[in-house]
This record gives structure tokens, sequence and C-alpha cells, in this order.
């Protein structure tokens, strides 16, 4: 730009300035004025003053390509920025999306509860005693309960096994009531009349398919513990002692 105004001002100078009246040109000695002793003056060259003419123009342009050049990389810049935060505002917007998909599997997601256990003496042989419990639905939905298999074991004794096939669709408020069963030997009902607890073991594990359709496995172990409270009073259900939580594994399974 500086460059610029003193050509300029070069140009407007050689322009407009007159020349000095009180300079008199040389003569000769025949009188005549001379031409060839006159010093070159630039000027009163239209030459060099279409040459800076020229040269000022070059600038001109030159200056003009710089200021594209400016404008240009600033507009890739101002692209870039876009497109970065673009690029930001997709990433966001990827990340509320995929929230949203693992925010409504958890809305969707399903599992089991077993509880509200009764045991009593069967009345008619006082020697078999009688479990019932619930497998409940926790969640908002209903599911489809399959199948429900039980191991009962007293002791080291062989496991007793039951399989029993629902094909019930388990409601939240709507539990599936199980029956099963554990005859007593003689030395056991001999430790519940000496005042010694009882510890039967239960195994349920529930096969059932989710609103998804997707298939599962849960495993429940527990310990009831039974007490001389059942003696003398035969099919009259009752609360054990104790149930502890031995083992709650939730799978995905093939269809059962």
């Amino acid at each position: 730009m500086r460059l610029l105004v003193i050509a300029s001002l070069l140009l407007f100078a050689g322009v407009f300035q007159q020349p000095d009246p009180n300079v008199r040109p040389k003569e000769t000695s025949t009188g005549t004025k001379s031409t060839q002793d006159d010093p070159y003056d630039a000027r009163h060259d239209p030459l060099y003053r279409a040459y800076l003419g020229i040269s000022i123009l070059g600038v001109i342009v030159a200056l003009g390509g710089v200021l594209a050049i400016y404008r240009q990389t600033k507009a890739t810049a101002h692209a870039a920025q876009a497109s970065s935060e673009s690029a930001a505002a997709a990433a966001r917007s990827a990340k509320a999306t995929e929230d949203s998909v693992k925010l409504q599997e958890v809305s969707l997601r399903q599992w089991l509860n077993i509880g509200n256990w009764e045991v009593w003496l069967d009345k008619k042989d006082t020697k078999r005693l009688r479990i019932r419990f619930h497998i409940i639905n926790p969640t908002n939905l209903p599911l489809d309960l399959e199948k429900v298999n039980l191991e009962i074991s007293i002791l080291s004794a062989p496991p007793k096994k039951e399989e029993e096939v629902v094909k019930n669709i388990l409601a939240p408020q709507n539990p599936q009531i199980v029956y099963t069963f554990a005859d007593l030997e003689e030395k056991w009902m001999e430790t519940l009349k000496s005042s010694q607890p009882l510890v039967i073991s239960v195994k349920c594990v529930a096969f059932f398919v989710d609103v998804r359709n997707k298939n599962w496995e849960q495993t429940f172990e527990r310990f009831v513990v039974i007490t001389n409270k059942i003696l003398g009073s035969a099919g009259e259900p009752k609360e054990p002692s104790h149930v502890r939580e031995i083992r709650n594994n939730l799978r995905a399974s093939e269809k059962a």
C-alpha cells in the first residue's frame, strides 16, 4: 500500500507540474536555443509516464490479487469452521440418539423375582413337606413364562427334580404360583422335634421370552429354613423361619 501511494504521488507530480518561467533556455553563440545541452527531465517524458502508470496499475492488480487471496483464505477458514461445527453437531446428535436407544433398551429390560414362601406338612402324609412360592414379574410389561425347572434337596440327599411347562403370560400384577414338595426322612423329623432347624435347598430355573422376543434363563437358588413351628399344624401354610438368597443369575438363552 505504501508503494502504491508513492507511485501515485510521482505520477501526479509529473503530470501537473508546470515549467518554471524564471528559468531561461541556454542560447548558442549563434543566438539560437540549445537543445542538445538541456538536462533530461523524466517528468516531460511521455514514455516514462506511461511506464510509471503501467507499474502503478501492476501494483494495483497485485494488491487486488493479495486481497482476493486473503478473502479466499478467510472464506476457507469460515467453511472449515462451519464444517467442524457441523461435524460436532452431528456427533452430538448421534450421541443423543445412542443415549435414547440405550434408555429405551433399559425401559424394555425384563427379569423375574421369586418370593412369598410358604411351607407346611401335608394333611394326609405328615412326612411330606409342602412348599409354595411365587414367580413374580416386577417390570411394567408382560412377558411369556415358558418353563420352570426345580431341584429340591435336603442336606446330602439326592435332589428331587421337576419340570413344568407353563406357557403362560406373566403380567406384572399376576404371579405364577409354584407348588413342590420334599419327603422328610425319619431322622429329619427327629431334627425338627429336637428344635433344630432344617435347611432345604430349592433351585428354580425359569425360562421366559421378553417383549423384544428375546429368550432368557433365570436361575434362583434359596435356602429355606424350617423349624418345629410346622409340627402339629398339618395342612396350615406358614412362612418359613428364614429364606436365604444363594444365587440369582439372568442370562440370554436359546429357545426353551
